[in-house]
């Protein structure tokens, strides 16, 4: 039975679709995900400015903005601890922020933007681990990421403190993919489990026959010369690829299949090296010999027959770009195979959630909206580009020499030259008021002689050319984006397929059955969804305990009811405190105050003395003989060296004797089980 104090809430309100939750054990405190909406407003976070430095660790169930849109925002806002993550959403989660942010930066006036190099920062220091790994992050103390089954790397948490175990299960899939296992049920008679409840009533059809019908109605389209847009996000991306690369793979007539997002094609080469997360049928290591992948726009051809669009949103600028294309012909057909993909408040978006939800053509026949599109440069803007990267790359290479110019070897003291770095004891050395630690010595130009080379004026412009040539080398092609008003004919046809990838309310309760936990929390994404399982379960005699999470009120799941989490106000340093043993102990005056929704302890005053302690007489018996001398007892009195006595006399204990060395030796072990607390 858990004895420690477990508190459990939300800081965002999860109906919103962002998940940050705070699970606090005894005085450690996780933040479980931190995200946003598309839109990367982390505002939330200034509403705990105060909570942020007092975090000991962040953990991250999935690569997506909703679970980790906050983060930079947080790296940044005081965050001390650590951040744990598996590999690919550390490696992956990247490449997709990157993504939305360049989204915003481009295609809207979104002010919530990052450097890279503060995403950089935020993903390069995650601590990645392995599935199944523990990790000691208190004591006592442990965590270790499962398969979640949604998204690859996707994880639940098992979280260990003592002999009982916590299993946060957010975002979860019981089912299995053509790339990735279902979710790991390994874990089983959990003390807690907290669970989401985002899919819970929603039909699911089997694999085999989403699949059947999926394909049907891709071959069907492409036979009458209809082009395919699917919409995606990067974390289900990987299920619709692999299914369209095996599929025509054994088709005599393949047809053109594209792959677009900015980050598509370093993200695909990273995927590549994450073999090891997947399913293990799965042995095409994620390389799309039937798909072509792009990351330039204007680059992909006109002759092609399905459009797999990497997007989180119809308002971002990876779904316009291709929304004209889309409505050239009314036969094109749009797949939609997230109907969590973000909808904006936009005519666009309404629109087509309209014509998803009524299933029929939508109900504004042509609309005008400004559409952005990206085209390469001409030959003028191309070579004014070059231009202007390599006059930045020339200041910035005198930047750097200026800088080594201090370094010249006259101006090094004689210590210095003659040693490097690490041969010396000292710690630190300091050159022209500068601390510099460790030294580090410029790599400086040497022919094949070993003669210092000096750099002159046919060097440097030498150095110009090859870097001109470079830049050429580099540049596959630049674009720039053009925005152009157009009226958009919507009779295209549209149709939902469900690759969403969680569990319905089936494979919930299979999950539920097999794990067995004692208590239940339900997260609330859906108040239908989320009502329904948490009263399913209250009546169900398998939990003793079933708790729904909502309006960011904190739920108490200690094990016992009486355990509270209480603050102690300033004024307990008044506290006089004595030993007893190895314990520490003192005596106070208080009483219980509520304060911006926390319970203190306020400090009133000391108590009058008080004796505390416990004294048994066999105890004290064995300590004083352990110490050397002769111990007899007789009824209630205990006789020491024929010269002390102790006597007890129901609750009270007096010590006779001569006062000598034996008798304060004898007091004084005898002091060492009580204090007077005053």
């Amino acid at each position: 039975m858990v004895e420690c104090f477990i508190n459990f809430n939300e800081l965002v309100d999860t109906r919103t679709g962002i998940y940050a939750h705070l699970l606090e054990i005894d005085s450690q405190k996780i933040l479980i995900n931190c995200g946003t909406k598309t839109d990367l407003d982390s505002s939330w976070v200034d509403e705990y400015k105060d909570l942020i430095p007092s975090l000991d660790i962040i953990i991250l169930s999935h690569l997506e903005i909703a679970y980790t849109g906050a983060l930079p925002k947080i790296i940044n806002s005081g965050f001390y601890g650590r951040v744990y993550s598996t590999t690919p959403i550390q490696v992956l989660g990247k490449y997709v922020f990157k993504e939305q942010n360049f989204s915003n930066s481009t295609f809207s006036t979104s002010t919530n933007q990052y450097l890279e190099t503060d995403i950089d920062m935020a993903f390069d220091g995650i601590i990645s681990l392995k599935y199944m790994q523990p990790v000691e992050i208190g004591s006592d103390l442990y965590i270790s990421a499962y398969n979640s089954g949604h998204s690859i790397g996707g994880s639940i948490w098992k979280i260990c403190k003592d002999n009982d175990t916590i299993l946060v299960c957010i975002g979860v899939n019981h089912r299995k993919e053509n790339h990735l296992n279902g979710l790991d049920i390994s874990i089983q008679n959990p003390f807690l489990c907290i669970l989401d409840t985002k899919y819970a009533l929603k039909p699911v059809l089997n694999r085999k026959e989403r699949n059947y019908y999926f394909f049907g109605i891709l071959e069907n389209a492409i036979i009458n010369n209809k082009k395919v847009f699917i919409p995606v996000k990067y974390s289900r991306m990987p299920e619709i690829a692999f299914l369209l690369n095996e599929y025509f793979e054994t088709k005599n007539e393949k047809p053109e299949m594209i792959l677009y997002s900015r980050y598509a094609t370093r993200y695909v080469e990273m995927l590549k090296t994450m073999m090891e997360w997947s399913c293990e049928s799965n042995q095409n290591n994620f390389v799309f010999e039937n798909i072509k992948i792009f990351s330039k726009f204007s680059l992909i051809p006109e002759q092609t027959d399905i459009y797999i669009i990497i997007t989180e949103n119809f308002h971002d600028g990876n779904f316009l770009l291709f929304m004209k294309l889309l409505c050239e012909n009314d036969d094109n057909l749009l797949v939609f195979v997230d109907n969590d993909i973000s909808v904006p408040g936009e005519n666009l978006g309404d629109n087509i959630l309209y014509g998803i939800k009524k299933n029929k053509k939508f109900h504004e026949k042509t609309i005008q909206l400004n559409l952005p599109t990206f085209v390469s440069l001409n030959e003028e803007e191309l070579q004014e580009h070059i231009a202007s990267s390599i006059k930045y790359k020339t200041e910035e290479e005198k930047s750097i020499e200026s800088e080594e110019d201090v370094w010249e070897d006259e101006a090094l003291p004689d210590t210095l030259r003659k040693v490097a770095w690490h041969e010396e004891k000292t710690d630190m050395w300091c050159v022209s008021g500068d601390e510099m630690f460790p030294l580090k010595m410029p790599n400086k130009p040497y022919d094949e002689y070993g003669t210092l080379v000096s750099k002159t004026e046919d060097k440097v412009f030498e150095e110009i050319k090859e870097t001109n040539d470079k830049i050429k080398e580099e540049i596959e092609i630049i674009e720039k984006i053009v925005w152009e008003k157009t009226a958009l004919n919507l009779n295209f046809d549209k149709i939902f397929i469900d690759f969403e990838g969680f569990s319905d309310y089936k494979s919930i309760k299979t999950v539920l059955e097999s794990i067995n936990p004692s208590k239940l929390v339900f997260i609330n994404e859906n108040d239908e969804y989320s009502n329904f399982l948490y009263h399913y379960c209250k009546y169900n005699d398998s939990f003793s305990d079933v708790f729904l999470q909502q309006n960011k009120k904190p739920i108490n799941l200690s094990s016992e009811s009486h355990i509270s989490k209480i603050n102690l106000t300033e004024d307990f340093s008044k506290i006089n405190i004595k030993k007893i043993g190895n314990d520490f102990l003192g005596g106070f005056k208080g009483k219980i105050i509520q304060k911006d929704g926390n319970y203190y302890l306020e400090y009133i005053g000391p108590l009058e003395n008080i004796c505390v302690g416990n004294i048994q007489m066999n105890v004290l018996k064995r300590k004083i003989v352990e110490n050397g001398f002769k111990v007899e007892i007789k009824g209630n009195i205990m006789i020491i060296e024929d010269s002390i006595k102790i006597i007890k006399n129901q609750n009270t204990y007096t010590i006779e004797g001569k006062i000598t060395n034996l008798f304060i030796k004898i007091r004084d072990m005898f002091y060492e089980n009580i204090a007077i607390l005053d």
